[in-house]
């Protein structure tokens, strides 16, 4: 299920015109700024009857750089618009940086059922 809905979330965000690049990963000398990373941290049994899960848990992080604050104000409503079209809901966020991008690494959360 991770792959797949990382997957449908690098679709999603790649449709963010602002975007020059989303990844599953990180690609060392290719990655255009602003850039968004998509890494699913986790899955777990949220709903689970007559021996078979009905419910689970997902959670993604999805990490975007950009050359300044203003680029990543810009982008920012952008990545959490297409995320809620998802049904995920934003949980934590902070700033990021190593010298040479401004990062913003949101944490987000949905549930999936397994009907």
């Amino acid at each position: 299920m991770l792959q797949t809905e990382g997957k449908r979330i690098a679709d999603a965000l790649g449709e963010i015109g602002m975007l020059r690049k989303v990844s599953r990963g990180w690609h060392e000398g290719e990655m255009k700024l602003p850039c968004a990373v998509v890494q699913m941290s986790g899955e777990k049994t949220a709903g689970h009857w007559d021996d078979r899960e009905y419910l689970t848990e997902v959670t993604a992080y999805v990490r975007c750089y950009g050359k300044n604050a203003g680029e990543l104000e810009m982008l920012a409503p952008l990545v959490r618009e297409a995320m809620e079209g998802l049904g995920y809901q934003r949980e934590f966020a902070w700033e990021d940086g190593n010298g040479a991008a401004l990062g913003l690494v949101e944490r987000y959360k949905t549930y999936l059922t397994n009907i």
